[in-house]
């Protein structure tokens, strides 16, 4: 049998350590984000008996594993062991250990691969690497979102509803707050029926119930369609458009409605408002510019006024680059600089403002819970940096050369307008408003956020 123990201290007491372990959510805060995993089951109630269930894909091929958990102790620890999976035993023990006032987490797994001795010779190495990767993100995370959830207490307890919920930040942000001790509830769209944990919603204003709306102290609103999934035809702007103003302005007029309202709702835009064409530096002092992605958030902004005429605090965040290795733009840059393809785009002199996935939930639990922070604010980390320096920075991630440009005319004959707006224009945009407000960054620097998202702190 082969053997890996790591052991960190946390920065909390060990009965919110292992709170954090045992709420919904947990599984979904634990994957590695370069690592494409599809949670088909999580083991809510953590009780024994309870199995987890999830498919990791490795190249083409998908590996389905199921673990069994047992020795649960809500105070101490519990243990999974492998029904199915790649290896031929998989026993790994998660201990919560007492340090005085804080504490600490041992993960203490064996393991044997299949076919010995020849599995452990082929695989030995590969194995332990992984490992190795895994768990140093997974014991920086824990620790980081333990102190988040201490800065952010006023959150357990409260009733947040998410509008995509689904979405790249949706998922990760629903783990957060229930690993907090938050009840979520998703907003979701259609016809049908609601299931547990969900309350329906139609952004196109067709009549809801409104009632369950009633139960909710916050609302995050994320939905919208994907700047980037598609070149921005007539038609494609137009469904930009719809999902992001029309949605909005549904929604707040059902919010400003209700007996008993929300109190802050919490709603998603972007910097490409300030125009895309800056060599100088903006804030949100700055007036919004005249290109198409300044006007749809501009007017993404303004349909969120029957909530403000209402009474609720509106908070929007302008979000830059959400730097995660689970899609976005890190994503689906990976690829072509695993093969050497990957650089400067156009001029490379562009700006390009960022914020690690991390820290855009930190800044939206701090949105919820702080009376102070309401209006426009610049989510993005103080550093923001010229494209070919965050090729640089993604190039030493991956241990690959940043040298391969792709010139702007390339660019504008793949994509468009799209193209000329997203990747060869940029803004240098400062978070003024929330370095006044007093928000703590855990990732400052684009190298870190980087190396974290990757694997390769």
């Amino acid at each position: 049998m082969s053997r890996f123990t790591r052991s960190s201290p946390m920065p909390s007491s060990r009965g919110d350590l292992a709170h954090w372990h045992m709420r919904e959510g947990a599984l979904q805060r634990m994957l590695p984000p370069w690592e494409e995993v599809d949670v088909v089951k999580a083991p809510v109630p953590m009780v024994d008996g309870a199995t987890a269930e999830f498919i990791l894909h490795k190249g083409l091929l998908p590996i389905r594993w199921v673990a069994r958990h047992e020795q649960v102790d809500p105070a101490k620890g519990f243990v999974d062991i492998q029904v199915r999976g790649p290896f031929r035993r998989w026993r790994h023990e998660h201990r919560f250990e007492e340090r005085g006032a804080s504490s600490a987490i041992t993960d203490d797994i064996q393991y044997e691969f299949p076919l010995p001795p020849l599995g452990s010779l082929l695989g030995g190495w590969l194995v332990r690497g992984d490992l190795e990767r895994a768990f140093r993100f997974r014991h920086q995370r824990l620790a980081n979102d333990l102190r988040r959830h201490m800065e952010c207490s006023a959150l357990a307890g409260m009733s947040v509803g998410i509008t995509g919920s689904s979405g790249l930040v949706g998922r990760q942000l629903q783990a957060f707050l229930t690993t907090g001790g938050t009840s979520v509830k998703r907003l979701t769209r259609g016809s049908a029926s609601a299931g547990r944990g969900e309350i329906q919603w139609n952004p196109g204003g067709e009549r809801v119930a409104t009632a369950p709306f009633e139960s909710l102290d916050a609302i995050v609103h994320l939905a919208g369609a994907n700047l980037a999934d598609e070149r921005w035809t007539p038609v494609r702007k137009e469904v930009l458009r719809e999902s992001r103003i029309a949605a909005t302005r549904n929604l707040c007029t059902l919010l400003a409605g209700l007996d008993r309202k929300p109190k802050v709702l919490v709603c998603m835009s972007g910097i490409g408002i300030y125009g895309t064409e800056h060599g100088r530096t903006v804030d949100e002092r700055d007036a919004a510019g005249d290109d198409f992605i300044a006007q749809l958030a501009r007017d993404w902004e303004a349909a969120a006024q029957p909530a403000i005429d209402a009474g609720i605090r509106v908070v929007f965040l302008r979000a830059g680059m959400v730097v995660t290795a689970a899609g976005g733009a890190v994503a689906k840059m990976r690829t072509p600089f695993l093969f050497g393809a990957g650089g400067p785009i156009g001029s490379g002199r562009q700006g390009i403002s960022w914020i690690a996935s991390d820290d855009l939930l930190g800044m939206i639990a701090t949105a919820i819970i702080d009376d102070r922070w309401s209006g426009p604010v610049n989510a993005v980390a103080p550093e923001s940096v010229e494209q070919r320096n965050f090729a640089k920075a993604l190039g030493r991630s991956l241990r690959r050369p940043a040298i391969a440009p792709m010139p702007a005319a390339v660019v504008r004959m793949l994509f468009g307008e799209m193209g000329e707006s997203l990747l060869l224009r940029g803004q240098f945009a400062r978070p003024t408003r929330a370095s006044e407000l007093g928000f703590r960054w855990d990732f400052p620097l684009v190298q870190d956020a980087l190396d974290f998202e990757l694997g390769r702190a």
